[in-house]
This record gives structure tokens, sequence and C-alpha cells, in this order.
């Protein structure tokens, strides 16, 4: 049964049938589908009983895992959210869980990634922002032994590619907050660097992921920053934001975003707004 993948629609689960599963069979079931059916088959399973999954997966072939996480399709960011939801599916308590395991793969899977320079080195800004906040969230240690250095490198740096503003600041806050606000110098000196980045962006990204980006920073340790870039981007912010002013998205979700974000200079979009024809 666990061979078709169709069987995480059907409602043929339970004790009984956990119990008749074993480990090799389930790692055949992972090895035959792509890696995102893990998530899904470990959910399915860790509600009908955690501890058995839990069992069940522990010994599931590590290098398997591994190279399913390094698979082509999936890029940096993905394989580590992938991993960190594998990990809450198979976490009981502190004392039930696979955290050992889950640690030892995400150090397998750095190692290995980071050897494959052509791969890494094409890695979007925003792309590593989100995986950064996930292998934080996986192991921190392991996290900052591998790549500490690599993110201050990119914190100093105004030269980037893949600028995605919507996903970028909302990791940007996520980051400062998952590591109590330890680098959010080095945060701000980035969001400084790359201003113009940011504003050539701007130009190119749907304005409600824009807005959206914008609002998290508002709400984090970096709201100044934040309202600077919606005055600096005034412009092309009013132009993209009229342009919906006859859908209903204009009043539910443009105009609260960017009240939230004007604390001080920006104020004036909303001047200029609400003054338009």
């Amino acid at each position: 049964m666990l061979k078709n993948p169709k069987v995480l629609n059907l409602d043929i689960f339970n004790s009984d049938f956990l119990k008749s599963i074993s480990s090799k069979e389930l790692e055949k079931y992972i090895n035959t589908n792509k890696i995102t059916y893990a998530e899904d088959i470990l959910r399915v399973l860790s509600t009908i009983d955690k501890k058995k999954t839990i069992e069940l997966f522990s010994k599931v072939d590590n290098g398997l895992l591994v190279n399913k996480l390094l698979f082509h399709e999936l890029n940096f960011s993905q394989s580590l959210e992938l991993l960190h939801k594998i990990r809450n599916k198979v976490f009981e308590n502190d004392a039930v869980n696979c955290n050992s395991k889950i640690s030892q793969l995400f150090d397998e899977y750095l190692s290995i990634y980071l050897k494959t320079g052509s791969r890494f080195q094409k890695i979007s800004i925003s792309d590593f922002f989100k995986g950064y906040y996930q292998g934080y969230c996986i192991n921190s240690s392991i996290l900052e032994k591998h790549l500490k250095t690599t993110f201050f490198d990119k914190l100093n740096s105004d030269i980037h590619s893949g600028f995605e503003i919507g996903s970028l600041f909302q990791y940007t806050r996520r980051i400062s907050e998952i590591t109590n606000h330890e680098y959010d110098n080095e945060l701000k000196n980035f969001l400084n660097i790359n201003m113009l980045n940011f504003q050539q962006s701007i130009k190119n990204e749907e304005i409600t992921k824009t807005l959206s980006g914008m609002s998290e920073l508002s709400q984090a340790e970096f709201s100044d920053f934040s309202d600077e870039l919606l005055f600096k981007s005034k412009n092309i912010i009013i132009s993209k934001v009229n342009q919906r002013s006859n859908e209903k998205i204009y009043m539910t979700k443009l105009l609260p975003d960017i009240k939230k974000i004007a604390k001080n200079k920006g104020k004036i979009l909303l001047k200029e707004l609400k003054a338009r024809p």
C-alpha cells in the first residue's frame, strides 16, 4: 500500500495498519517517491501514533535522505524548510524525538551542498535568508559552523542577485527574532547598503509582495528603514498602488500596509494617495 503515493488520500490508516509497516517499507516509499512525500507520509502516520512513527523514521538510511534533499529540483531553502517540517513531524517531546538524526542529516546535507560550489554560488539572496532561518530552526550550532561566515559576508555586500523584497524582508525579521536580535546591527547595515538594490527591485516586483515585506520590517527593529524606503520609492509605489485603486485589495491590503509602514517621512504617500483624482 505504501508503494502508491495516492495512499495519502485514503482513509485506510489506523494503529493496526501502522504497526504492520516496517522501517524498510517506509524507506522504500521515500526512495521511490519525491522527498516532499516524506513529510506527507510522516504527517499522516504521526497523527495515528507519533512514537511508532519516530521509531520507523529513526531507522531510515541517512544517506538516502540526504541524497533526496540534494535533489536538483529543490533549491536551498526548500530542502531546509522540508527538513524542518520533517523534524516537527517526528518530535513528541524532549525525550522522544529524532532531533539527533535530523541534526546529522542537516550536517551531512550542508557538508555536501557547500562543496558543489557552482550550485551554492547561484543561491539568490532571498533564498539564502530563508534557508538560513530554516537552518537556524533545525540546529543553530550546525548552521553557524557551516554558514555564519558566509552569512556575514553577504550582510556586508551590496552585490547580490534575486532580490525578492516580500520574502527577503520577511526572513530578515524572522532571523532578527530567532537570534534574539543578536545580529540586528549587521542586518541594519545590510539593509542600508542595499537601499538602491531594493528601490530597483520594487520597480519589478508585484506591489502586494513588496508592501507585505516592508510591513514585516516595520513591525520589527527596522521600522525606520522601511519608512525611508517607502519615502524614497514613493513615485513607483504610488503609481503601482493607483493601478489597483478600483480593486477591493486597494482598501483591504494596500492602504493598510502603507499605513503600517509610514511612520515618518513615508506619511507623504498617504497624503498623495488621498489627494488622487
